[in-house]
């Protein structure tokens, strides 16, 4: 399974970040977000006791340390695998260790259930034929599970997409990221906005806790979007019985 465009762009989001306006004539600028200094508990007082306004670098490590804090996520939308457009549902924990991935792509329908370092994987038909498989294995699999350790299996999921944003590399003036306070769904937030080479990259934020909201990659072969919820809301999947599981 290859990994989708928006996992990969994902995987590179951080260095992006930190050089999207080289190769530029000029870097793009940053611009100021406003909010409610009450909130914000970096903000400084100036000397005559106005609070200062949070710079995107400030706002971006405090998403950061939100991403750092969570421990369960949910994760819902579409991405492109193969070119092609698939669905994917996604919950479980951000190391690894517990986790549920649904993934429809055109006929291809597949789930991988993650339980402490094993993955095991339960696929329509359609799935096996495009992985080569003959149809007497295929009948041998029938509705049981696979069973593997192959890390490749866990390349998208909660714990590497949460992962991919993680970094300790700050964010300053002349990077070219843009932060801004706007509303999504009718509710304030922040949106972090960067132009990749797979295309624009725009990031939301909660306007207090800095929990990750959504995700959009534009680009010319098309859009992919997740929705972030259900932050460190307790997952309990566990292994199907011995019974339904084929081991390689």
């Amino acid at each position: 399974m290859r990994t989708p465009r928006l996992a990969a762009a994902m995987l590179g989001c951080v260095v992006a970040l930190s050089l999207a306006a080289c190769g530029q004539a000029q870097p793009a600028a940053l611009y100021r977000a406003h909010d409610d200094p009450a909130l914000r508990a970096h903000v400084q007082t100036t000397a005559r006791g106005v609070p200062a306004e949070p710079t995107t670098g400030q706002l971006w490590s405090s998403f950061q340390s939100s991403l750092a804090s969570a421990r369960t996520m949910h994760v819902s939308g579409t991405v492109h695998m193969d070119k092609r457009e698939a669905t994917v549902d996604l919950s479980g924990a951000c190391d690894n260790s517990n986790d549920k991935s649904t993934i429809t792509l055109g006929l291809e329908s597949f789930e991988v259930t993650t339980v402490a370092g094993t993955y095991y994987i339960k696929a329509n038909t359609a799935y096996w034929k495009a992985r080569g498989l003959t149809q007497d294995q295929i009948g041998a699999i029938g509705s049981r599970y696979m069973a593997t350790t192959d890390a490749t299996m866990g390349q998208f999921n909660v714990s590497a997409i949460v992962g991919s944003l993680k970094t300790t590399q700050a964010v300053s003036d002349g990077m070219g990221v843009i932060a801004e306070k706007t509303a999504l769904n009718g509710h304030p937030v922040y949106l972090f906005s960067v132009s990749t080479k797979s295309g624009r990259m725009t990031i939301w934020v909660t306007d207090t806790a800095y929990t990750l909201l959504k995700i959009r990659l534009e680009s010319p072969d098309g859009t992919d979007e997740l929705v972030f919820s259900d932050w460190n809301v307790p997952v309990a999947f566990t292994a199907p019985p011995a019974a339904q599981v084929i081991r390689l």
